[in-house]
């Protein structure tokens, strides 16, 4: 640690004093935190003169840490989710972002009222469900606000101009006789995004084809894409992969390919549980710690999601014999190679549609 460096508070907390100890009239001046961000300014022995949440005081130089944290901001955005991640390397993503201007208003007095320009590593939509979307428009619409990356799950609502062909608000659904499963198709480039978002006819009175409308039009996007863990996909966010010290592994969408080798997406009944089934759901991965962002994840699609982490049958919540309390945990060992974590962000932010085994999973 060099004078002019930076610095970051140790776990959990300290006080900042105006001088150093055994000093006449030395006060407590702030109590600072755990990750906030300092610099030193003089070091005397084993304790450090440092700027810090606009105080200047001494700390102790073991109270003091060279190595960022991560940081992880659950956003009171109200009904919805809205996640805010800053990583040790200082890149900025945001996963979901609520309904109303909460989110907004939290980055604009985090980034300096937006005064500079900034860039954010991702935006990423889980599904679109307004709840979780509909945040980023004013995001999208601030002049001095980039984004390298928009993810979202591959499934664009829109109006359906081809009724006749089977197209519905998720897009063209098609029966597979095969697997006996209704599947739709998900919208997976920028050409094919531009295709909907372009035709005010598609768009009509959707908000998320006239989000991602302002987004591509805003020419503050560097790329868009579908986030999914099939085929052809190495299952992490890219920039977040399996060889980083911060991983963001994809454990959903989870698309299936059809004979021909092009995905599609399971439907799991009705329109909205489709669209939230197939929710982004990611494994953030640092060190030895683990998270779960589960978006709007409903019984169906965790059902769907455990028998394919699992290749096991599904077995029964409340076992009534031996047997089928060894094919449980035998089931549950299985699924909490995939799904096991230390933190876990409520699926469907607390919804009653929840499986009791995915909260076993979870451990």
């Amino acid at each position: 640690m060099l004078v002019g460096e930076v610095g970051f508070v140790g776990y959990p907390d300290a006080v900042m004093y105006s001088a150093e100890p055994g000093t006449a009239g030395r006060k407590a001046l702030n109590h600072v935190i755990w990750g906030d961000w300092l610099k030193v300014l003089e070091i005397n022995d084993n304790d450090v003169k440092v700027r810090c949440r606009r105080t200047t005081g001494w700390l102790k130089k073991s109270q003091i840490r060279e190595r960022r944290i991560l940081e992880v901001n659950f956003v009171d955005i109200g009904q919805g989710d809205g996640c805010h991640v800053v990583t040790p390397d200082d890149r900025s993503l945001i996963i979901d972002a609520g309904e109303g201007d909460n989110m907004y208003r939290f980055l604009r007095w985090r980034y300096g009222r937006f005064a500079k320009e900034f860039t954010f590593d991702s935006a990423i939509i889980t599904h679109p469900d307004q709840d979780h979307y509909l945040g980023f428009q004013p995001l999208f619409e601030e002049k001095n606000l980039r984004f390298d990356h928009v993810y979202y799950n591959g499934i664009v609502e829109r109006v359906a101009t081809q009724k006749a062909q089977g197209e519905g608000p998720l897009g063209f659904v098609e029966k597979d006789a095969a697997t006996g499963h209704r599947y739709v198709r998900p919208v997976s480039g920028l050409t094919e995004l531009k295709a909907i978002t372009d035709n005010p006819a598609r768009v009509g009175r959707r908000r998320f084809p006239k989000l991602l409308k302002t987004a591509i039009d805003s020419g503050r996007v560097g790329d868009f894409g579908w986030l999914h863990a099939g085929e052809g996909s190495d299952r992490y966010v890219p920039g977040y992969t399996a060889s980083k010290s911060l991983r963001l592994k994809i454990l959903s969408p989870l698309p299936e390919t059809d004979a021909a080798g092009n995905l599609r997406l399971r439907s799991f009944g009705d329109d909205g549980k489709t669209k939230n089934g197939h929710s982004v759901v990611l494994r953030l991965e640092y060190g030895d710690v683990t998270m779960f962002l589960g978006g709007d994840l409903n019984i169906p699609a965790e059902e769907y999601l455990l028998d394919h982490y699992t290749g096991l049958p599904l077995p029964p919540e409340e076992p009534k014999t031996a047997q089928e309390q060894k094919e449980l945990d035998e089931f549950l060992e299985k699924a909490r190679e995939t799904f096991q974590t230390d933190v876990a962000k409520a699926c469907h932010h607390g919804s009653a549609d929840f499986s009791a085994i995915l909260l076993d999973s979870l451990n």
